[in-house]
């Protein structure tokens, strides 16, 4: 993918990890939508304003986020075992925010 920086030592199997440059949060999200998509998945949860989403296809389930951290923007894609379990619960499990 475009602007790519550096992939991150805690990618594995379950979670994907990697820094990109040169291209806003929002541009970043829509680019890795748009090939989550193009490969079957549907968006069924936006969090914090967009910044986190999650993606289904049939049984299979995905969490997205990116920080932005100045001038780099940090994504993360992984599944139940490897995204983060809060978030994951609030896309995924029912969890609420109260």
């Amino acid at each position: 993918m475009e602007n790519l920086d550096s992939v991150r030592a805690e990618t594995d199997e379950g979670h994907f990890s990697a820094d990109y440059r040169g291209c806003t949060a929002e541009q970043l999200l829509k680019r890795v939508e748009t090939a989550l998509v193009d490969a079957g998945y549907k968006r069924t949860c936006s969090q914090f304003e967009g910044v986190v989403r999650g993606y289904t296809k049939g049984p299979a389930t995905l969490l997205v986020k990116v920080d932005s951290l100045g001038p780099v923007q940090a994504l993360s894609v992984g599944n139940e075992q490897g995204s983060d379990r809060l978030l994951f619960g609030l896309c995924f499990k029912g969890y609420r925010l109260e």
